[in-house]
């Protein structure tokens, strides 16, 4: 049984597969899949930041003109004062923004939840 046992260890092609999953380990993290999610380290944060602080600029124009031009004038105000106009231009390129962040998020973590189930499931190969 021991002699079985050696054979059954030492097989080319058990070693073979060992050594294709002999690579740099993914360093784990504690932190939640969310807390990753929405991370800024190691992001491009100057690609979000400034189709961001441009909308956030066009909205505090916006009110900024309300404030100042339009106030005693009810009618323009009433016609450029809905919520809707204000932050459809906001909620467009944000959600866009969100939704593409979201979706590569998830891709990698299931990709790194089958690549760990795969390396399981080489290492746990019946004898």
């Amino acid at each position: 049984t021991l002699e079985t046992t050696l054979e059954a260890i030492l097989s080319p092609s058990r070693l073979a597969a060992l050594d294709s999953a002999d690579v740099s380990p993914v360093p784990y993290r504690s932190y939640s899949f969310f807390s990753y999610l929405l991370s800024i380290r190691g992001r491009n944060f100057g690609m979000l930041i400034s189709p961001l602080l441009v909308l956030f600029l066009f909205g505090l124009g916006w009110q900024l003109l309300f404030i100042y031009v339009f106030d005693d004038d009810d009618d323009v105000q009433e016609y450029l004062s809905s919520m809707d106009d204000l932050i459809s231009p906001l909620l467009t390129p944000l959600s866009f923004l969100l939704t593409f962040r979201m979706a590569r998020a998830a891709v990698r973590f299931w990709d790194a939840r089958a690549a760990a189930g795969k390396m399981v499931e080489i290492w746990y190969v019946p004898i």
